[in-house]
């Protein structure tokens, strides 16, 4: 070997010996400072579920990108079983009560009927994710009747792309895992989200686009149709009023707060439309809750967010479903 090139390999070898020296020092100089970050990877971000929420309370699914960790057990322990209603949706669905205060209602008024139904609605979920999970896990389930709660993920603010091109089958969670023990990772990782979160809400595509959520309704609907499953859209309420939207909800969720009404209006016209031009059983909730005293929706029912249900709201969305199927006999 010449000598250039020995100078060469040993000049590239010398800035490697130097690099991972200062990693080193810096990384023990991190450890007796106690500086420590929560490091996520940023692609897991979708404005709720958070990085570090995702990772406590969920477990990562490469189809349907997060689970509650009782999700399969869940699945296998209903395998088999009758089911006369699953619900599925978001944390309006999960965190909610509505489905446990119908199966009361139904046991209590009509207990010769045996009534059977499954909540799997997932906090944070869109209308892809459910559409992923009518296919996968729903239809093996076999359920009667399927209500369908979504459209308030759906059109939040996504992190620089929509859902349906997040590919979790791709993610190397072990790597990350790994490289979250290093406090120098730790740090670059903090910067790194700063710098995202401040990126323009401008730049940031909704998780679903109108027509992608009009599609994703069509086909758990043509799914849930082929496999003898009958499907029922239900809109969303709020207690949002224009001037009064919650403040979290700017940047991080939202572009400008004088959008939240009329997009989520948008989002609801299109569950009505795509019920009535697929002849769908539609149980409009958001039209019923806002013919009540705006007062009681906003103090009794729905939580300070005005997305999400107290007790009492829970109670009020499973008295409308009861009324909607002994309505329509639908349990007969």
């Amino acid at each position: 070997m010449n000598t250039p090139q020995r100078e060469k390999r040993f000049a590239l070898a010398a800035i490697l010996l130097g690099t991972v020296i200062a990693l080193a020092i810096a990384e023990l100089g991190l450890r007796l400072a106690d500086i420590e970050y929560s490091a996520y990877p940023t692609r897991f971000q979708f404005g709720w579920p958070d990085s570090k929420t995702l990772d406590t309370d969920f477990v990562m699914d490469p189809l349907i990108q997060w689970k509650p960790k009782e999700y399969d057990k869940t699945l296998q322990d209903w395998k088999g079983r009758r089911i006369d209603v699953l619900h599925m949706g978001d944390s309006c669905t999960q965190l909610g009560n509505y489905a446990g205060e119908l199966n009361r209602l139904m046991q209590q008024r009509q207990p010769a009927l045996n009534f059977r139904n499954l909540k799997l609605g997932v906090a944070g979920w869109s209308s892809w994710q459910g559409l992923q999970q009518l296919q996968r896990d729903v239809v093996p389930l076999e359920p009667r009747y399927v209500t369908i709660y979504f459209g308030w993920n759906d059109h939040w603010l996504s992190y620089g792309l929509p859902d349906k091109q997040i590919d979790f089958s791709k993610a190397r969670f072990p790597l990350y895992r790994t490289l979250q023990q290093s406090r120098v990772f730790q740090v670059f990782s903090f910067f790194y989200n700063r710098m995202l979160q401040g990126e323009s809400a401008a730049e940031r595509p909704l998780r679903v686009p109108p027509e992608d959520f009009r599609h994703n309704l069509r086909e758990m609907v043509r799914i849930a149709r082929e496999n003898g499953i009958a499907p029922i859209l239900l809109t969303a309420p709020s207690s949002h009023r224009p001037g009064s939207e919650p403040q979290y909800l700017q940047d991080r969720f939202l572009e400008d707060l004088d959008q939240l009404v009329p997009l989520h209006n948008q989002y609801m016209a299109i569950v009505r439309e795509v019920a009535k031009e697929q002849d769908v059983l539609l149980l409009d909730l958001q039209a019923e809750f806002e013919v009540m005293p705006y007062a009681t929706v906003r103090d009794e029912y729905m939580k300070a967010d005005g997305i999400h249900w107290k007790p009492a709201g829970s109670t009020a969305v499973a008295e409308s479903l009861y009324r909607f199927l002994n309505e329509k006999r639908l349990l007969d």
